[in-house]
């Protein structure tokens, strides 16, 4: 039973969410050849605060356009 943890930085909408465990989903049951209802998905949210680069924080998610 494969358990995919994917941290992201918060801002993403449902709809992304949705994607991207549905493509996470598609890729792990083609490659690890498991059936699709044994894969398990979880995604967890940080803020920008929350994840370092090189020493610096992560800015705060900004929508397209600034707002």
């Amino acid at each position: 039973m494969p358990v995919i943890q994917c941290d992201i930085r918060e801002g993403w909408t449902d709809d992304q969410k949705r994607a991207l465990a549905k493509g996470l989903t598609q890729v792990v049951a083609e490659v690890g050849k498991v059936p699709v209802k044994s894969i398990h998905i979880v995604i967890r949210e940080g803020r920008g605060l929350h994840y370092m680069f090189g020493g610096e924080h992560v800015p705060e998610y900004q929508p397209a356009g600034g707002g």
